[in-house]
């Protein structure tokens, strides 16, 4: 899942590359030259060999090593027993236990089920600690996952 820019070595997650251009900017406050935010992200991407921020960016790893799916991507989602829906996932993180990752999706589609009270119904960001497979520890009395992703 890693990317890499220009055949050089994977490029960080956006929250990392963002705490590198927040030093940079901090060292060159230091020397006594002002740097804006914007400009300490585009210095950022050009020592790392990319035209632009937008393009480091977009060569970015999407999630943590290993993880089963990344931010961006667009899954089948399946909440309280609901039937699929479309869903985006938003951010993936490492879980509370091993082998688990924080997932926060958020809905495209309306859902329907029988297991949906008019509160569930409203939602639409849900986040859980699934497992490689996609499925949440936390399950309803019935013993049906909160939450189950369809991953590729």
């Amino acid at each position: 899942m890693t990317t890499e820019h220009a055949g050089r070595r994977p490029v960080p997650p956006v929250p990392r590359l963002k705490d590198q251009a927040a030093r940079l900017r901090a060292r060159a406050h230091a020397r006594g030259e002002e740097m804006s935010a914007s400009q300490a992200l585009e210095a950022l991407a050009r020592l790392m060999g990319a035209p632009d921020w937008n393009t480091l960016r977009a060569s970015a790893v999407k999630g943590p090593e290993g993880a089963p799916l990344e931010a961006e991507e667009k899954v089948w989602a399946r909440y309280m027993g609901s039937d699929p829906v479309r869903a985006k996932v938003l951010r993936v993180a490492l879980g509370e236990k091993p082998g688990l990752w924080r997932v926060q999706i958020q809905f495209l589609e309306s859902r329907e089920g029988k297991n949906l009270s008019p509160v569930h119904l409203s939602r639409e960001r849900v986040q859980a600690d699934v497992d490689g497979a996609g499925v949440s520890v936390g399950r309803l009395s019935s013993g049906i996952p909160h939450l189950a992703l369809e991953l590729r």
